[in-house]
């Protein structure tokens, strides 16, 4: 483990990588080595620039100050404002606040053509736009500083030893309150592969499926992102003006929050709900489902199901170290909600393929064999039973 220091260089090589460190309180250089880096280093990533990859633009650069407040909770005007969060759409200034809590507080204002970073970042110049709100005896200024929202994804994620996850490999405007989770999904798609290869459970080709997968997901999520960022920043009079007689007609303004398929990869490919996240149910003991199935795969049948199921899939299910449960009412409802006898899982607790019967469910298991291209030994077999 290596706390205040920063890494500088990188130089993979055929057995791993060369990391050069530099110690922030000392100046000491030491070198490291390890077999894979993934580099959860932000928009200004080191390992993504010694990467041989580009970034694609999906149009949004838009500069905003971020205000952190330290606020006097007793004061009238703290204990007037919502406990949640509130996106002031005024075309003057676009400006967002964040309820964090009853002492934090923090704002972001929209920079509009002629500010200067510098200067808006001055008490004298980002006090006004929220006096309707807060005044500077309310609260104590905690942090100030101005970011770009950019709208950015890494064109490949592996590059042989080196990987990226989060802000490294792609960015996000926030208005979909989605940069970290998107980050989160990274490593959750990220860590059961490479933990295959690393143990020699699977050649490194594994994770060639990563940024296969993730790209399109967090694509969807950015896309979203930037049209609602397109609502918020309106400055143009007419068009915000349509804006909120549209949102002040009466009418229900719906949103479905995108449940995107990951993109080709190891999973059957087929249509919804294959390649998306599976539920949370419980097991007839109470414990949740991820506290059967730990970071294994997880085949979820019939009781009839797994009954007809042959010694040689079973087999199957040892070598890939896959936990069989056999689903109770809800989820037997569920799988035949379906069409299916049987549900597959990743690790990552995305539904690798479904099963119409039991010879079906025996073709898959031999496939998934193949896709993670297994060397390991077997595995203990556990069957919990899933409740009502």
């Amino acid at each position: 483990l290596e706390v205040e220091c920063e890494v500088f260089a990188l130089t993979p090589g055929n057995n791993g990588v060369r990391i050069d460190v530099r110690d922030t309180t000392t100046g000491q250089i030491r070198t490291r080595h390890a077999r894979y880096v993934v580099g959860c280093d932000g928009a200004r990533s080191v390992v993504r620039e010694a990467m041989t990859t580009t970034q694609f633009d999906l149009g949004l650069h838009q500069p905003w100050l971020v205000l952190d407040l330290l606020c006097e909770a007793d004061s009238p005007r703290v204990k007037a404002l919502p406990r949640h969060t509130v996106q002031h759409c005024d075309p003057a200034r676009p400006r967002t606040r964040v309820y964090i809590d009853g002492h934090r507080h923090r704002f972001e204002l929209m920079l509009m053509p002629g500010d200067s970073e510098a200067q808006i970042q001055k008490p004298e110049n980002f006090w006004p736009p929220v006096s309707d709100l807060l005044r500077p005896q309310d609260a104590e200024v905690e942090r100030v500083a101005v970011y770009t929202f950019h709208s950015l994804i890494a064109e490949c994620w592996r590059d042989e030893r080196l990987l990226l996850a989060g802000d490294s490999c792609h960015q996000t405007p926030p208005f979909l309150g989605q940069g970290l989770c998107a980050g989160i999904r990274d490593v959750a798609n990220l860590w059961w592969k490479l933990a295959r290869v690393i143990r020699g459970q699977a050649t490194p080709a594994l994770l060639d499926s990563y940024t296969s997968e993730r790209m399109a997901h967090v694509r969807e999520f950015i896309e979203l992102a930037v049209s609602i960022g397109a609502v918020i920043q309106a400055t143009d009079g007419d068009a915000a003006a349509a804006r909120d007689a549209q949102l002040s007609s009466g009418v229900p303004q719906l949103f479905d929050f995108p449940q995107p398929q990951l993109g080709e990869g190891i999973h059957t490919g087929e249509s919804r709900p294959v390649a998306c996240a599976f539920g949370q149910p419980r097991l007839s003991d109470g414990a949740l489902l991820d506290d059967a199935t730990g970071n294994r795969f997880a085949l979820i049948g019939t009781a009839c199901c797994l009954a007809d199921l042959d010694a040689a899939a079973y087999a199957i299910c040892e070598s890939c170290d896959v936990v069989v449960i056999a689903a109770q009412e809800r989820l037997s409802s569920w799988l035949s909600q379906h069409a299916s006898v049987a549900v597959l899982l990743r690790p990552d607790h995305y539904i690798y393929g479904l099963a119409a019967d039991v010879h079906m469910l025996g073709a898959m298991l031999a496939g998934l064999c193949v896709r993670l291209e297994t060397v390991t030994a077997p595995a203990t077999l556990h069957v919990p039973e899933l409740q009502d």
